[in-house]
């Protein structure tokens, strides 16, 4: 039996203004209607809240929407348990605007494609949405493995194991969400370990690809950096990642490469190669 987490209070705020390139659409870019509803974030209108481990620290962000669409305007409010250096937020910030894509321009996209037959009353209603990855890439992984041939309760409930076996409770802005581990907490335990939390064969893959992390063999941020073709086979490269896994992959967390004209107006679905464009009309 796990022992009740302690929960790391996050007092200590920094606040910052982020300004994304219009258009962008606050709530429909922060949570999409696809939104899988894990315990390490919580949205409501004009606002969300999200945890990130970053360098070893524990971190509550809390995104306000003080602007329009036409007009956006970000407050990011950082929650740290102890006061942050100046260096250390500045290396985060640009983090932070390149998980939820605040510096994208789809300006073009959306004049090109307004008057559009299918993506036109998309574009209308859902203007500004983009895709985001939230999560690191390591975490966003131990998502897809928990989403594999499971209904989302039964994923919801494993990743709430897992939470509460490894991973840390904060507090920040009045809630208390989950946060992840480092890769290493799980390379070092063994994959019965990770059985006994009823995951069944993805234990093995997320002991597998803890390791691959640990070892330096998945770097997210080179990753970021490479051509299309050559990310494709990285990815591959990747224990449990098949070619179903593969196109989340790119659309998620490399979601620039595909093709960005298509992809970033509409960031909630994966048009290129999970939904065809009849299907759009259901969404206007």
């Amino acid at each position: 039996m796990a022992l009740e987490m302690r929960t790391i209070k996050l007092n200590q705020k920094y606040s910052v203004a982020l300004a994304p390139i219009p258009p962008f659409n606050f709530d429909a870019t922060f949570h999409k209607p696809s939104h899988f509803p894990s315990s390490d974030c919580h949205w409501e209108k004009d606002k969300y809240l999200i945890t990130m481990l970053w360098r070893g620290k524990y971190l509550g962000l809390k995104f306000g929407n003080k602007g329009t669409v036409s007009r956006p305007k970000v407050k990011l409010t950082i929650c740290s348990q102890k006061l942050l250096d100046k260096k250390f937020i500045k290396n985060l910030i640009p983090e932070i605007e390149w998980r939820f894509n605040l510096q994208d321009d789809i300006c073009e996209f959306c004049k090109r494609f307004r008057n559009d037959k299918i993506l036109g009353p998309v574009l209308k209603k859902w203007k500004g949405t983009r895709p985001v990855a939230a999560n690191s890439f390591y975490e966003t992984l131990i998502i897809y493995f928990v989403l594999q041939n499971a209904v989302v309760r039964r994923s919801v409930q494993m990743l709430k194991n897992i939470f509460n076996r490894f991973g840390k409770k904060v507090k920040f802005d009045n809630k208390t969400l989950s946060s992840f581990w480092p890769p290493k907490t799980i390379s070092k335990i063994s994959e019965r370990t990770l059985r006994d939390l009823k995951l069944g064969y993805r234990a093995k893959f997320i002991k597998r690809v803890s390791e691959q992390f640990v070892k330096g063999e998945i770097d997210e941020f080179k990753m970021r950096q490479m051509p299309t073709e050559e990310l494709r086979k990285e990815c591959l490269k990747i224990y449990g990642v098949g070619p179903a896994s593969l196109q989340y992959i790119l659309f998620e967390d490399f979601w620039y490469a595909g093709n960005p004209s298509v992809i970033n107006c509409v960031g909630f679905l994966p048009i290129t190669s999970f939904v065809s464009l009849s299907r759009l009309s259901a969404l206007c």
